[in-house]
């Protein structure tokens, strides 16, 4: 994997090696729900998503690969958002057991929940499995090469 320039900052590390790991799997054709801690965030992980792998198209809260999409959630609207989805589902590491964020406990046990739940119509394994293609092997007009934002 190439370098992103977030050691300094290993929370935005991690939350980027996410987003990017989201965006190869869509490029793949699956639909994929990112899952952030609140509101603020949506536009964050949306913006970090699309520094690291070029979308065809962005809306608010959404990248569009082709023919799949990565949806970003805040963890408060994702329960009544993800009824019914039918693509991935994959929690920002403040939502996971043992992040030092102050989230309630009760949301973060319910989102995993929906996580498992959602991911059940997959084989074990899958997401992790799409996700380690690497991105030599994408389209090049969907790698980006290093701008200053999008569209540039």
């Amino acid at each position: 994997m190439r370098d992103h320039g977030f050691e300094e900052y290993p929370i935005k590390g991690q939350t980027a090696a996410l987003l990017l790991k989201c965006a190869r799997v869509a490029m793949l054709g699956h639909d994929v729900a990112f899952v952030v801690h609140n509101g603020k965030m949506v536009r964050y992980a949306r913006d970090l998503c699309a520094a690291q792998v070029r979308p065809c198209a962005v809306g608010k809260s959404y990248l569009i690969y082709g023919t799949a999409r990565v949806k970003i959630y805040p963890s408060e609207a994702a329960y009544w958002g993800l009824t019914g989805w039918g693509g991935f589902m994959v929690l920002d590491h403040e939502l996971e057991p043992g992040s030092s964020a102050l989230v309630a406990q009760d949301l973060c046990r319910v989102m995993r929940d929906m996580r498992d739940l959602t991911n059940l119509q997959f084989p074990e394994g899958e997401f992790e499995r799409l996700s380690a293609h690497p991105l030599e092997n994408m389209p090049p007009e969907a790698v980006w090469t290093g701008g200053r934002g999008i569209g540039s």
